[in-house]
């Protein structure tokens, strides 16, 4: 590591009292090993938050089934709309396990 060769340095250096310099350096290197996790952490947590921005903009961005502007409908007309949606939804159900070509065909 670095801070091991500056210490050889200084104690190798003739004429100064490398007591000073020993403990400077030795704190130095205590706080680059407490950035370094501290770095390590934020990398993590950044990964998380921006795994969960994706996953909450996925579901943003997700398709809703939204009524035409062309009128209120009654109880009878939207139960018969439901009714024709699930049939379509169990017919392509039934030709997907028959192995047939459903899904090339997104819903209505």
């Amino acid at each position: 590591m670095q801070s091991t060769y500056i210490q050889r340095r200084i104690a190798n250096h003739q004429g100064s009292s490398p007591t000073n310099i020993f403990s400077t350096a030795t704190q130095l290197a205590k706080g680059a090993k407490a950035f370094a996790y501290l770095v390590t952490l934020l990398k993590e947590e950044n990964e998380t938050l921006r795994k969960a921005n994706e996953a909450l903009l996925k579901r943003r961005r997700a398709k809703h089934t939204r009524l035409q502007d062309s009128g209120s409908l009654n109880l009878q007309e939207a139960q018969v709309l439901i009714a024709t949606k699930e049939g379509k939804a169990l017919k392509r159900q039934k030709m997907l396990e028959e192995g047939g070509e459903a899904e090339a065909r997104p819903a209505t």
